[in-house]
């Protein structure tokens, strides 16, 4: 597994890059978010951000890559399991 941590500011800068149609991406974990569009998300994601005020960078991405070999092994629910287990380490 290849994991790539990126911190930052910019909630419509990631969304718009995780979401870019040519990455064939989706949104597997939303809890707490509007999650309609690319607008309702970034809205969210700045509502919250809002809520404390001493956080300097608070957007998050954490990108996971494996073989493609081992794609077959990756279901959905098996990426949210990935998703939780990293973000815990991570914060």
């Amino acid at each position: 597994m290849i994991a790539k941590i990126v911190k930052g500011s910019s909630f419509s800068g990631v969304v718009n890059y995780i979401l870019d149609k040519e990455k064939d991406a989706k949104i597997l974990v939303s809890d707490g978010l509007f999650s309609e569009n690319k607008d309702t998300i970034v809205m969210s994601f700045e509502a919250q951000s809002g809520m404390n005020p001493r956080v300097t960078k608070p957007v998050g991405h954490i990108a996971l890559a494996f073989s493609r070999e081992d794609e077959h092994r990756f279901t959905d629910r098996k990426w949210q399991e990935l998703h939780w287990n990293t973000w815990r380490e991570w914060v």
